[in-house]
């Protein structure tokens, strides 16, 4: 991702991002015995982070900042998702299909995040060739 680090808001940004690793680390560790409350507040804590995003737009461009939106709603959908592994649905075939769906979501967002890496660098690479052709264009 592309900060913009001439924006106050990419520094907390970052500051954000890694209280909210170190919460979910916190919360692992002590709440070992209650497994709804982990959910809920890793599902908080994403929830809190794509408010910030949506707000601030910490990114250099919109694409990125598309992107970082995009990646906080997966990572929300997959955490709304993780409840259905409790014990909230006692079916275990019917896990099994919310199974494939969580993996099918996860396929869905590396496919996009790779869509945007390969059109981020073709583009980057189609602007550095223009330029060489026009320089030596001029040098002509």
């Amino acid at each position: 991702m592309q900060f913009d680090t001439s924006k106050q808001s990419c520094l907390h940004f970052t500051a954000l991002f890694l209280y909210r690793r170190l919460l979910f680390a916190i919360v692992i560790v002590l709440i070992d015995f209650q497994v709804v409350l982990q959910l809920a507040q890793t599902s908080m804590s994403g929830l809190a982070l794509l408010t910030y995003i949506i707000v601030w737009q910490p990114m250099e461009s919109r694409l990125f900042n598309n992107l970082a939106i995009f990646n906080e709603l997966m990572l929300l959908l997959i955490g709304y998702l993780m409840y259905l592994f409790t014990e909230f649905v006692p079916v275990p075939e019917t896990r099994y299909l919310f199974g494939k769906l969580l993996l099918y979501l996860l396929y869905f967002n590396v496919a996009v995040n790779l869509m945007v890496l390969a059109f981020e660098i073709w583009s980057r690479a189609y602007k550095a060739i223009k330029i060489k052709l026009k320089i030596r264009a001029l040098k002509k």
